[in-house]
Formats: C-alpha cells, structure tokens, sequence
C-alpha cells in the first residue's frame, strides 16, 4: 500500500501525459461513429447469436468425447491384428515346408 501511494505523484503526471496524447487524437475519435456504422451488421449478427452462444456454453463437458473415438478404433485395430495374425496361423498349419520337399525343388542347396 505504501509503495502505491508512493507512485501517486508518477501516475498523476503520467496520467496528464496520456490526456494530452488523448487530445491529439480528437482526430481519429471523430471517426469512431463511422466505424460503428461500418459494423453495425456485424454486430447486430453477433448480438443475435448470444442467446445460442449461451446454449451451446451450458452444454456439460466433453472431456469424455476423446474415448468415444479412442476405444472403438483401438478395439479395431485389435481386430485386425488378431485377423492377421490368425490367418498367418493358418497358412502356416497348412504349408507343407519340409527338408525333403525344399531338397527336390532345388537339388542345388542341399
């Protein structure tokens, strides 16, 4: 608190200071109104959409949401690398890969 009083006098001269810019700048105050003018539709569009703003903001939280997309793709994904590799399984049981068989198909490795 003492530090603030302390910076009274600063402020009171900065603040001067800045209503002086602001004087400067009567300018470009003056043509605010034809700004506003510019986006009045704009405005009045966003004006309109509050109340659906309001709606959607008190909607719960979707920090769930994620897992609705996570669990299904991975149960997927599990899907697929348990189709795969059961089918490897098969074609595995049912080739008939021996030592003799490899021996007559290319007598030059043995």
């Amino acid at each position: 608190m003492t530090r603030m009083l302390q910076a009274l006098p600063a402020m009171q001269t900065d603040f001067t200071a800045l209503l002086g810019l602001m004087g400067d700048n009567v300018v470009i105050f003056e043509q605010v109104p034809a700004g506003l003018d510019h986006y009045e539709l704009l405005g009045t569009t966003m004006q309109a959409e509050v109340s659906n703003y309001d709606r959607v903001a008190s909607l719960p939280a979707f920090r769930m949401f994620t897992w609705f997309f996570v669990i299904p793709g991975v149960v997927l994904v599990g899907l697929a690398v348990t189709a795969l590799l059961l089918d490897r399984r098969k074609n595995d049981d049912d080739a008939d890969v021996t030592p003799e068989v490899i021996g007559e198909r290319t007598p030059e490795l043995v």
